[in-house]
């Protein structure tokens, strides 16, 4: 997975002759990575379908009139998290890692400066605007836990550190793919209880939760798993 993201002085990180991380393999062999395109695509296509024209009345959020200026910040919100959808995508592209390192160092940067932290301020400016309401919390906390695991991803290759680095950053687009989430609980969860039956409240407070919840459980499972071939490695090596 991402190895060496954001840092312009680190050098790849070794690796050991044996670790199957590290060798060539083609894409078929690693249908992850079709399944993930295939979800950034989507949650972009159902996001720009609102916004593709820049047109406050299409907007999918209430836009109060005392506030002229929350439009413009909720663009800067949704630009900010589609590149981030883009650059954490391309950052855990194996072969773009092992064949393009100072294109993957770049394409890190981006995620960080221009997807990650302009989304999450954004996002507090309309927290601001809009105030609490139901799911506050829970988005309120994947904001706070994107900006942290995000920043550790960097610093953890800044000091070299190539395991806890990846294990962040492996974190931090998880969380990025609750754009993913939240929307497919909504789609889906709606019409399974059905209107008449759903109290949007208790609803919009699940939806703001379990979607990065349950995207940081695949997550954890997903470093435990490719990381034991590593461990092997060192002990044989």
């Amino acid at each position: 997975m991402a190895q060496d993201i954001l840092s312009a002085d680190a050098p790849a990180a070794p690796r050991h002759a044996d670790d199957p991380l590290g060798a060539a393999r083609p894409w078929w062999r690693r249908p992850w990575i079709v399944l993930l395109w295939a979800l950034v695509a989507l949650t972009l296509l159902y996001i720009w379908q609102h916004y593709i024209g820049f047109d406050p009345s299409k907007a999918t959020v209430r836009l109060p009139k005392a506030h002229p200026w929350k439009y413009p910040v909720l663009i800067v919100h949704i630009v900010g998290g589609s590149i981030a959808l883009i650059a954490g995508a391309l950052q855990l592209w194996p072969w773009l890692r092992r064949t393009r390192p100072a294109l993957h160092r770049t394409i890190g940067r981006i995620y960080l400066f221009g997807g990650v932290l302009p989304t999450v301020v954004a996002a507090t400016l309309l927290f601001t605007i809009l105030g609490g309401g139901p799911g506050t919390i829970g988005r309120i906390t994947l904001g706070v836990l994107w900006t942290i695991t995000s920043t550790l991803a960097f610093v953890k290759i800044r000091q070299r550190q190539y395991a806890e680095h990846r294990k962040y950053m492996i974190f931090s687009y998880a969380l990025a793919l609750d754009a993913f989430s939240v929307r497919f609980l909504i789609w889906a969860g709606i019409p399974l209880i059905g209107k008449e039956n759903l109290d949007f409240e208790l609803f919009f407070e699940f939806v703001a939760w379990c979607g990065w919840l349950f995207n940081l459980l695949v997550a954890y499972w997903w470093v435990e798993r490719t990381s034991k071939p590593r461990r092997r490695a060192v002990r044989t090596g």
